[in-house]
């Protein structure tokens, strides 16, 4: 059996780090966007992310491939990657509702134009 890999706190530091930079760079003109890595190079957080994302699933499952439990490992990738898949579309279709109440609410057809 293998022991799982010990969390690395400055991993999710610093993807949380990257989500909070992704979401200043989407609001439009403001002043946090002149300090964000986008202006400082050719990348900007979305590729830290997903950097960081890879390096945090190497540790959580990467034992399990190198112990020869590849079978074991992959069902729980998997596992996990339904998880996250139907979560997306729950959060899809509430957002969805919301549009479609706010609409009906407020009589505004242009909210389900887009």
């Amino acid at each position: 059996m293998a022991v799982p890999a010990k969390r690395i706190d400055g991993i999710d530091f610093w993807r949380g780090f990257a989500l909070l930079t992704i979401f200043i760079d989407h609001l439009p003109d403001n002043i946090f966007q002149q300090v964000t890595q986008k202006n400082f190079g050719f990348s900007d957080a979305a590729e830290l992310f997903v950097f960081l994302s890879g390096v945090s699933v190497a540790l959580a499952y990467g034992t399990r491939f190198f112990d020869g439990e590849t079978v074991g490992a992959v069902r729980a990738v998997l596992r996990r990657a339904f998880t996250l898949y139907w979560v997306q579309i729950l959060i899809s279709l509430l957002i969805v509702g919301i549009f479609v109440g706010a609409a009906a609410l407020w009589h505004e057809d242009d909210l389900l134009e887009d």
